[in-house]
């Protein structure tokens, strides 16, 4: 996590970005946690709350012959969390990705 103040000193901006294995643990990062709700759905957390909406860019982890087929998809975004899904192409599946959330804080 790294928090940075605007070059005018106005306001400061919050980068949260990690990597959640397939049952939902936190592979490397810092500033948020994460929680597998069911198959292929995550809610992750953040430690700090946004003061509005952030940004979420989320991308799936693994060996390609393994991931080629999954994709992830962001559900929910709110000041305090997001939600999102990985799924094969029929259903959800457990899959570990990475994540990047960005915006301002107080």
């Amino acid at each position: 996590m790294a928090i940075v103040r605007s070059p005018t000193g106005e306001g400061k901006h919050q980068y949260v970005y990690g990597a959640v294995d397939d049952d939902g643990n936190i592979m490397f990062g810092e500033g948020f946690k994460c929680t597998r709700l069911s198959a292929g759905s995550y809610e992750v957390k953040f430690e700090q709350p946004f003061v509005k909406q952030p940004g979420v860019v989320c991308t799936i982890l693994g060996q390609t012959w393994k991931t080629v087929d999954l994709s992830i998809a962001i559900a929910r975004i709110d000041m305090k969390k997001f939600i999102c899904f990985t799924t094969t192409p029929e259903l959800p599946f457990d899959c570990a990705f990475t994540f990047m959330a960005f915006g301002d804080i107080e």
